[in-house]
């Protein structure tokens, strides 16, 4: 399994506007700040075909946003784009906490990107199990 980390900087990016696409529903337009980004491979024979990518995004009102993209190259380039909202740090936490193990790595990548930029999170995730 490939695993490319982004948006690795310690320091909280600047609010800009963003745009997320939503498969079957309109695009979701916001003001925030990338948190963390990540993305992989199922596997290496599938490096030029299908991927998954996710994002973690805190809005100018305090909203989290989790951005997950899955890209099928191999039977006619599609995508499936999904954002999940969550009020507060704590909520966010909740959603991770609904599965009995660790979070994948991909998963993982971005809340450790994601607690160096946000403080709330550091809070909210204490004692989290990370890959």
């Amino acid at each position: 399994m490939q695993h490319t980390a982004q948006n690795t900087s310690p320091e909280a990016p600047p609010c800009q506007y963003h745009r997320l696409p939503r498969h079957g529903k309109p695009d979701l337009f916001f003001s925030g700040c990338l948190l963390g980004g990540a993305w992989e491979h199922a596997s290496p024979a599938e490096a030029d075909r299908n991927w998954w990518e996710i994002a973690l995004y805190k809005t100018s009102v305090g909203a989290y946003l989790l951005a997950s993209t899955y890209h099928v190259v191999e039977e006619g380039d599609r995508t499936t784009s999904t954002v999940i909202a969550f009020c507060e740090a704590k909520s966010l936490r909740e959603f991770f906490d609904i599965n009995d193990g660790p979070v994948s790595e991909l998963a993982g990548s971005i809340l450790l990107q994601a607690m160096a930029k946000d403080h709330s999170l550091r809070a909210a995730f204490a004692g989290f199990t990370m890959p």
